[in-house]
């Protein structure tokens, strides 16, 4: 499905972001893992094309984004991503976030409730999180000592050499981030993408991941939710994750159990079938809105032409 996607290139203030759009229907913005890019979601392809027009960022600092001369911080990256979608004339109805992209996701909230009103891009039909770390008791302990550890100058730069060692990012990837059943082509891409993360950047944005809290933003937030986390994640309590159904007013949380932080064939095929249903729903939210906004534009009359569909739109309608 990837064949189907287009790469793109913005520059928002102070930086370079490249990634990949495509598809048809409402915009969705996609915000890849932990040292990911955008290829995070080739699994996911097969449900979101269909539905949706992807826009997939490498976040900056990961990928094909070089680290911008900015301070790591959540709150900034989200900025930047309001300045990215301003630029490609993209304002986003769905809003997916993939572990740290859950974060900045999330974070790309916040900014949005800050906007003067007037300027506030239109309301999120659906949003998807995957993982979230979304207040410092979801996190386990492990990785919140990993983080304040790599803060340490010395062991800061042992790790950055590390890093760019096979047999380490071997071990880590093994370890950390893949199951056993991953497909060989999506570890190879795993190990890929960490190889060219940019340290400091990852450094910089799981230390505010760690004590982020946005209870209080998801506790009024009424936008649909379709929240997934695994049953064995190594980075965030599943446990803790599932209570966000009962914090937020409109949240659907999925348990994977038997599963890691990796991807097996069964699990992804359980995303896209999830995935599948939310995006139905959005589409057809979103036909409703449109048939709305041209009904009142032409006085009442649905306004179809020729071949059945709403003026201004790919959208088709009967009356």
């Amino acid at each position: 499905m990837s064949e189907n996607l287009a790469p793109f290139e913005a520059r928002p203030p102070a930086t370079l972001v490249r990634g990949v759009r495509g598809g048809a229907g409402p915009v969705a913005l996609l915000l890849h893992g932990t040292a990911g890019s955008w290829r995070n979601f080739r699994p996911w392809l097969p449900a979101l094309l269909p539905r949706v027009h992807v826009i997939a960022p490498d976040l900056p600092g990961f990928g094909e984004s070089p680290a911008p001369p900015l301070r790591p911080r959540l709150r900034t990256w989200a900025r930047l991503l309001h300045a990215l979608v301003a630029e490609l004339e993209a304002p986003p109805r769905v809003l997916v976030g993939l572990g740290l992209g859950a974060s900045v996701a999330l974070a790309y909230l916040q900014v949005e409730a800050s906007l003067p009103r007037g300027s506030a891009p239109p309301p999120l039909t659906h949003l998807v999180l995957y993982a979230p770390a979304y207040y410092p008791g979801a996190i386990r302990p492990t990785f919140r000592w990993v983080v304040q550890v790599l803060g340490a100058p010395p062991v800061f730069t042992a790790v950055r050499g590390l890093i760019g060692h096979p047999r380490f990012l071997d071990w880590f990837i093994r370890h950390m981030v893949e199951d056993p059943d991953v497909p060989p082509d999506d570890a190879r891409l795993l190990r890929e993408d960490f190889g060219r993360a940019s340290l400091p950047v990852l450094h910089g944005l799981a230390r505010d991941l760690v004590r982020a809290d946005f209870r209080p933003l998801l506790r009024v937030r009424a936008t649909p939710t379709l929240v997934m986390v695994a049953a064995n994640d190594p980075f965030v309590h599943a446990a803790k994750v599932e209570r966000l159904g009962a914090l937020m007013p409109r949240a659907r949380v999925v348990v994977q159990r038997g599963l890691a932080h990796g991807w097996t064939a069964d699990a992804m095929a359980e995303q896209n079938r999830l995935l599948a249903s939310q995006g139905e729903i959005a589409l057809k939210l979103r036909r409703v809105e449109l048939r709305q906004l041209a009904i009142q534009k032409w006085n009442g009359s649905p306004p179809l032409v020729g071949d059945g569909t709403i003026p201004f739109t790919n959208l088709q309608m009967t009356r």
